[in-house]
C-alpha cells in the first residue's frame, strides 16, 4: 500500500497470509468514493488516494485483525482477476 501513514505516507505491506479474504464494492459516499486518506467509520483505513472518486471499484481487505483497509487501483479487471487466482476475491 503506498501512501499508507498518515501523514508521512510511508508505504506498508501486507502479507497475503495475513489476509482471510478481499471484497470488491462499487464506489459510492459509504464505501469510500470521496474517503481521500484515513478513515471515516474508525474501522476501515483508506491509504492516501487523490483519484479514488474516479476509480470503478474499491477493495476492503479482511484481515485477521480488527482493522479493514480500503484501496481502489487503476485496473481493477487485472486485480480481480489476481485476486481469484489466490482465491482471496469474495
Amino acid at each position: 500500500m503506498h501512501n499508507y501513514y498518515f501523514p508521512t505516507g510511508v508505504s506498508k505491506k501486507i502479507a497475503f497470509s495475513k489476509i482471510d479474504h478481499i471484497e470488491c464494492v462499487k464506489p459510492a459516499l459509504l464505501s469510500g468514493k470521496w474517503r481521500l486518506w484515513v478513515t471515516g467509520d474508525f474501522r476501515t483505513w483508506f491509504p492516501a488516494d487523490f483519484s479514488r472518486n474516479k476509480r470503478v471499484a474499491i477493495f476492503i481487505i479482511y484481515q485477521k485483525k480488527r482493522i479493514l483497509i480500503g484501496f481502489p487501483v487503476k485496473n481493477s479487471e487485472e486485480v480481480k482477476n489476481i485476486l481469484k487466482e489466490k482465491s482471496l476475491l469474495k
